[in-house]
């Protein structure tokens, strides 16, 4: 049986945080996916139950919301725009940005301690280097 295609693709550049939709995902988000510059980018954090730290709408929910439903796209809230990539949500991380369209980008992963490391390294890096 050949292994099942990621529906998220998230790759770190030099330079920019490239996250890429796949198949009737990219239908449901009206949009193929976004690129953030390293240099926006202020945290990464891996959280179960993203909908309880990035709100969506004109309420925050006081609970932890159970993971299980997905959200793809765009969403406006409180706090701006926020760009969401989940399934289940338990693999997702949380990136906040202070400059750009997206005040959060939250992306479901295979390996989220794995890729929140590559995204600390490459701001490490690209930090360094400006």
């Amino acid at each position: 049986m050949a292994p099942r295609e990621q529906p998220v693709r998230l790759e770190v550049t030099a330079d920019e945080l490239v996250v890429e939709l796949r198949g009737w995902r990219r239908l449901l988000a009206l949009q193929r996916g976004v690129r953030v510059p390293l240099a926006s980018i202020t945290a990464v954090a891996h959280d179960p139950y993203p909908r309880s730290r990035v709100p969506v709408g004109l309420r925050r929910t006081r609970a932890r919301q159970t993971p299980g439903l997905f959200r793809y796209g765009s969403y406006h809230g409180v706090q701006g725009w926020s760009f969401w990539a989940v399934g289940s949500g338990k693999g997702a991380l949380v990136v906040e940005c202070d400059h750009g369209r997206y005040r959060y980008l939250v992306v479901e992963v295979p390996d989220p301690t794995a890729t929140l490391a590559a995204i600390e390294a490459a701001r490490a890096r690209a930090t360094r280097a400006s």
